[in-house]
């Protein structure tokens, strides 16, 4: 390693998904960082970037779940922000700010675009930067069955329910987070108590389904299945996730839960009566426990 110096390799993106793409970019930083004796920080975007620009998309990991992927992945972050006067400036005014962050080295990938109307390019970033000295690495895109490897493209396997194919591409499960609240309690009358969590306002919402699953309640893992979507045999259509975690049977109202989707079971369905209803729930929890390991 040769003499450490001050200042940060920056990583560049929207970091939407924290997908093995962005995966791939963060750890040719850490490699020039451990070259050169310095820490590794992704600039990312606050909640509301596709809306701001206005795209009609939902971040696969909001804000405080793309922070807690990425510290778990030993990474500084640097959040921007999503306002008007921000998304505006031109490319060079972007430059200069990025300028004020004092990098040693940055590393994007080939579609990396800054600047209003998305006009500024890699190619830009690295003439402008190695001007001073700064090295400036872009990388190849990963792609996947000829398909670029992206969030929409993420997104598109989430809402077909191909949770397997998408787990594949973020390079872990994809999850849901949040404080649990109180639901209808219909579950518990049904023998299936569940941890209800309402998505945040930017957070993608995957196809609705009952899928097995991981919850995580104060870093224990424990087994488990996750009706996604709405509640139509009781005639309730709000959007959830409700989590029936297997052995466990304290209350969790108000607390921290983490739910990893695993595996897509079967579609959201309308049963005659809530006794059908529960005999299809069993069959879902066989199924859930032949599923994860």
């Amino acid at each position: 390693m040769g003499e450490s110096r001050q200042g940060s390799v920056l990583v560049l993106g929207y970091f939407a998904a924290v997908h093995i793409g962005h995966r791939y970019l963060i750890e040719r930083a850490k490699h020039i960082s451990a070259e050169i004796g310095s820490s590794v920080t992704v600039v990312t975007f606050d909640d509301g970037i596709y809306a701001a620009l206005g795209r009609d998309f939902r971040e696969i990991y909001v804000l405080r779940e793309r922070m807690s992927i990425l510290r778990e992945l030993g990474v500084s972050v640097d959040v921007l922000p999503v306002d008007r006067a921000f998304l505006s400036q031109s490319p060079e005014q972007f430059l200069s700010v990025l300028s004020e962050k004092k990098p040693i080295a940055i590393v994007v990938g080939q579609d990396y675009r800054f600047g209003k109307g998305a006009v500024g390019d890699a190619a830009l970033l690295k003439s402008y930067f190695e001007k001073t000295g700064v090295e400036v690495e872009v990388c190849d895109l990963l792609s996947v069955g000829g398909k670029k490897i992206s969030s929409t493209l993420i997104g598109e396997l989430l809402a077909s329910g191909d949770i397997h194919a998408a787990n594949a591409i973020l390079g872990s499960p994809f999850f849901i987070s949040g404080t649990v609240v109180k639901g209808f309690e219909n579950g518990k009358k049904l023998q299936f108590p569940t941890a209800n969590l309402s998505f945040d306002m930017d957070k993608f919402i995957p196809r609705s389904g009952v899928y097995a699953s991981y919850a995580y309640v104060d870093g224990v893992r424990y087994k488990s299945m996750t009706n996604i979507g709405s509640h139509p045999t009781f005639g309730y259509y709000e959007v959830n996730a409700e989590t029936n975690i297997f052995d466990l049977s304290e209350d969790l109202y108000g607390r921290f839960l983490k739910v990893e989707l695993i595996d897509y079971l079967r579609p959201v369905l309308t049963f005659s009566d809530p006794a059908s209803l529960s005999n299809q729930l069993y069959l879902d929890k066989k199924k859930a426990l032949e599923v994860l390991l």
